[in-house]
């Protein structure tokens, strides 16, 4: 069978049973849709998806007051490509099919496989409580330069040190080098400029730790390598103590954090930032991100189709302008 109505409310409406006041189901069967009948009784088909969009199985109506909702297709007519997955040997295993309540859940696929050009790290590992030596401060403790779990190198963890000359240009080619996002024979010649973004007031940058924008220049111009970067690091004594407390002593979403960039973020499906740099000392709980940067549209903006709309607050979803609107 062939959807044919529907087309402007974006298909025809599916029911869990032929009763028509059974549960409805979502999304609707689009439009141009084909699908195996299973059972037809008083122009109500039981049917199974095969192409198109719509539930995996459910109950239609084949027409309505007259109008033509699904017509049959016969075996010489169905689209090229289509095949019936409860005749054909392409789907042999049939635990794939829709799941239903009750019914044992087949073993997930295979993970794809991180990035080859991503320098393989081992996991982190497991948070501990961090204890000062005795006589010191948690202070002094997160002052401390220590290397990262991940690469094994020392890491600036302000945004004023990673701008020193002791760490500047020269340390992001050595890290970029270390997590094999930047190629071997480029480098880092200079940082052009740097803003450290603002942890309180109207206009936060979030609450977990500080956050500053760099512009860098490449030996070698790339066009996969960003030149808008995004550093995120700790809060420290300067600035935030007792959140830094509440985030690195009492708990780990920090290492949560590094740890979706460097393991989950080629699985996700949807588009993040470019991970060019992470990494974190579980002895001092310093860290560093270093991401692309998102190209938010300045505030006030009208945004054009794929353009992301600016940077708001949280607790200011006010200021979003209504996509209904023109």
């Amino acid at each position: 069978w062939q959807i044919v109505g529907g087309a402007d409310k974006g298909g025809i409406l599916v029911r869990a049973g032929k009763e028509l006041k059974s549960a409805q189901l979502e999304p609707r069967l689009a439009t141009g849709a084909e699908v195996a009948e299973l059972e037809l009784t008083g122009g109500r088909l039981h049917y199974k998806l095969l192409t198109g969009t719509g539930p995996a199985e459910g109950w239609i109506s084949t027409e309505i007051q007259g109008k033509t909702l699904a017509t049959r297709v016969e075996a010489g007519d169905a689209k090229e490509g289509s095949v019936d997955p409860t005749t054909s040997d392409e789907y042999p295993d049939k635990s794939l099919w829709t799941i239903k309540p009750g019914d044992p859940v087949p073993p997930a696929l295979p993970a794809p496989p991180r990035p080859a050009h991503l320098t393989k790290v081992q996991k982190l590992p497991p948070w501990s409580k961090p204890v000062p030596p005795k006589g010191e401060t948690s202070e002094k403790l997160i002052a401390e330069v220590k290397k990262g779990d991940f690469y094994k190198i020392e890491f600036p963890f302000t945004i004023k040190m990673l701008m020193e000359k002791k760490w500047g240009a020269a340390w992001l080619t050595k890290a970029f080098h270390a997590a094999g996002t930047m190629p071997k024979d480029n480098s880092v010649q200079r940082i052009v400029k740097c803003k450290e973004l603002p942890f309180s007031g109207y206009d936060a940058a979030g609450g977990a730790g500080m956050k500053g924008l760099i512009t860098v220049e490449y030996a070698k111009p790339d066009a996969n390598l960003h030149t808008d970067l995004f550093v995120k690091v700790p809060f420290n004594q300067d600035n935030n103590m007792t959140w830094r407390m509440n985030m690195s002593f009492f708990g780990d979403p920090d290492g949560g954090e590094l740890s979706a960039y460097q393991f989950l973020q080629h699985m996700l499906p949807f588009r993040t930032p470019k991970m060019y740099f992470v990494d974190i000392s579980r002895a001092t709980t310093n860290y560093i991100i270093v991401t692309e940067q998102v190209p938010f549209m300045p505030k006030g903006s009208d945004c054009k189709a794929y353009e992301i709309i600016p940077t708001i607050g949280k607790y200011q979803d006010y200021e979003l302008k209504d996509a209904c609107q023109p």
